[in-house]
C-alpha cells in the first residue's frame, strides 16, 4: 500500500493501493475504491481519494462541496524526481480584492504586465506571518522549509484572469 499526504483537516494520508480486475493490475483508493486500469490508473485513484477527503471535516463527517472540474485537468507527474500533483488555478481577476493592506483595485493592465514573474514562486500552506500577525515573504529559508508544498508554473493572463498551474509535491502535502 502506498500513502499520499494531502492538505486539509483530519487524516493526512491517503491509501492508494494495487488491485486487480479481470487479471489486469491497477490502482484504487482504499480497500474498496474503484480499481482503475491503464496508464493513468494511479492518478485516477489519487483523484478519487482527494475528492473523498475534500468532502469530509476533521472528524470525517461528509461536507457539501460543489466544484466544476469538468473542463480542468488534474494530473500526477514527476518534477525533480518527485511525484507532483498539477492543478490549474485562477490566481487573480481584475477587480477589488481584500488583502493584507485592505481593499485594493487590481486593473487588468497591471495584472497582465509580467505574469511569468509568478513562475517558480512557492506555494505555502497558509500565508506566513511574523509574531505580530503581519504577512511576511514566502521566500525565506525557514518558510520554504516549513510551509512550502510546491511551486507556481505556467502563469498566463487571458480574458481578465491571471491563471497558472500549482505543482504540489505529494510528499510535502
Amino acid at each position: 500500500m502506498e500513502f499520499f499526504n494531502v492538505i486539509g483537516k483530519g487524516e493526512s494520508r491517503m491509501p492508494v493501493q494495487r488491485c486487480t480486475v479481470d487479471g489486469k493490475s491497477g490502482w484504487r483508493w482504499g480497500d474498496s475504491g474503484k480499481c482503475y486500469i491503464g496508464p493513468d490508473a494511479k492518478e485516477k485513484a489519487l483523484e478519487q481519494g482527494q475528492a473523498i477527503k475534500a468532502n469530509e471535516d476533521a472528524e470525517g463527517t461528509p461536507l457539501c462541496l460543489v466544484s466544476n472540474l469538468s473542463s480542468y485537468s488534474v494530473r500526477l507527474t514527476k518534477f525533480e524526481n518527485r511525484d507532483h500533483i498539477v492543478v490549474p488555478v485562477v490566481m487573480l481577476t481584475e477587480g477589488v480584492h481584500n488583502g493584507s493592506g485592505g481593499a485594493l483595485y487590481y486593473p487588468a493592465e497591471e495584472i497582465s504586465k509580467f505574469p511569468a514573474a509568478w513562475d517558480g514562486r512557492p506555494v505555502p500552506v497558509l500565508h506566513p506571518q511574523d509574531d505580530d500577525g503581519t504577512p511576511i515573504s514566502c521566500n525565506s529559508p525557514d518558510v520554504l522549509e516549513g510551509r512550502n508544498v510546491g511551486r507556481v508554473f505556467n502563469t498566463r493572463f487571458a480574458k481578465g484572469k491571471l491563471t497558472a498551474q500549482l505543482w504540489l509535491d505529494v510528499v510535502k502535502l
